[in-house]
């Protein structure tokens, strides 16, 4: 016997350019390296800011998701990007307050100062 299914086909939703940076600035605080990864190939902006000014990338380095900083720096984002949190700190300073060792030196070696 087939099973019968009650689904019904839905459009699929109309993304905001809101909607989209805020799933990125979700997907990298939370180091969803995949989800940023296809939320960049659909063109989605590197340096959207949340609420408080921070970019994904000080998202990620404040996490220490470094698998998630390689994405967003391959993909176009500003390593040098100060706005907003802790007097416009970049990316770099973020991850040596948050003890993350490992971050910032990746970091430097993709051309933070």
């Amino acid at each position: 016997m087939k099973a019968r299914s009650n689904l019904v086909a839905l459009p699929a939703p109309e993304w905001t350019r809101a909607d989209s940076e805020g799933a990125l600035l979700l997907a990298a605080a939370r180091g969803r390296t995949v989800v940023v990864r296809s939320l960049l190939s659909q063109g989605v902006a590197t340096d959207a800011a949340d609420e408080r000014g921070l970019s994904p990338l000080v998202l990620a380095a404040r996490n220490n998701h470094i698998a998630t900083m390689r994405s967003l720096v391959e993909g176009g984002a500003d390593i040098e990007l100060r706005r907003g949190g802790t007097d416009g700190w970049p990316a770099l300073m973020h991850a040596i307050n948050g003890g993350h060792r490992l971050a910032a030196m990746a970091l430097l070696e993709w051309g933070a100062n």
